[in-house]
């Protein structure tokens, strides 16, 4: 499946059978052939966006696997496990420069961990998670994007003096719901990872995410610095994904854009 072309571009048209049963064993699960080709082949614009894509998704799901097993990662932060150091040692444990047909050095490597991210995310949250299982820090699970619905109600949790962790949560979940809102503009499809990405701090600005916020109502009367204020945006929407699963939190966060 494999065309002639540039370094510089794509050479895939697609996967062949082999390969897709490949890209399915080391990610745990079956993604669409248009992913499963641009984990294949990371050149081009396709592969950029992907990876854009699942940076934002592979930190949404850290972020909710932290919550809920604590004691997993003490003492290690998410920029640790995330880092390119970390993920190339990760990938290489797992097996991936040997579904690769072209030698990749760390940060390539790096780069193609959070396509294959991406790739998951693209069949759900939970599959996203399992190939982070695979790929980036063994301990995360299915279970962590999903409900839990024992938590407190969401209202009756935002009080001042709780928010750092549920607004850490938040932010996360709020990256992600907005590269995807921005991934599926029309007017994007062509955009690449530097226009993605400056169009996405354009929709997390504290600014305008605080003035969206107040007309929807969802502002505290606690008068509070901005600073703060977006704590509290961040940590309502952290709490509904732990509350009611990683895709509830997505939707709650697409209100804003």
């Amino acid at each position: 499946m494999v065309r002639r072309g540039s370094r510089s571009g794509p050479l895939r048209d697609g996967v062949s059978p082999a390969e897709r049963e490949r890209v399915a064993a080391l990610l745990g699960v079956a993604v669409a052939d248009a992913d499963a080709a641009l984990v294949l082949d990371p050149r081009g614009l396709g592969f950029q966006r992907l990876e854009w894509q699942g940076d934002s998704a592979l930190d949404a799901v850290v972020a909710l696997h932290r919550w809920g097993a604590p004691a997993c990662c003490s003492g290690v932060g998410t920029a640790d496990l995330v880092s390119d150091a970390g993920l190339a040692v990760r990938a290489r444990a797992a097996g991936l420069p040997a579904v690769l047909d072209w030698p990749a050095d760390d940060a390539r490597l790096a780069d193609t961990v959070e396509t294959c991210v991406g790739a998951g995310w693209h069949v759900s949250a939970a599959a996203a998670a399992t190939v982070a299982s695979r790929l980036v820090h063994e301990a995360v699970r299915a279970a962590d994007v999903a409900a839990r619905p024992a938590a407190a109600d969401v209202a009756d949790s935002l009080r001042c003096d709780a928010l750092v962790a549920p607004a850490h949560v938040g932010a996360a979940v709020m990256e992600a719901s907005a590269a995807d809102h921005l991934w599926a503009r029309a007017d994007l499809a062509q955009a690449d990872e530097g226009v993605l990405s400056r169009a996405r701090a354009l929709l997390l600005d504290g600014q305008r995410v605080l003035q969206v916020a107040d007309d929807s109502g969802w502002l505290p009367g606690c008068g509070g610095h901005p600073h703060h204020l977006l704590d509290h945006v961040q940590a309502r929407v952290g709490l509904v994904a732990v509350t009611a699963g990683l895709p509830a939190g997505l939707l709650e966060a697409a209100r804003l854009w």
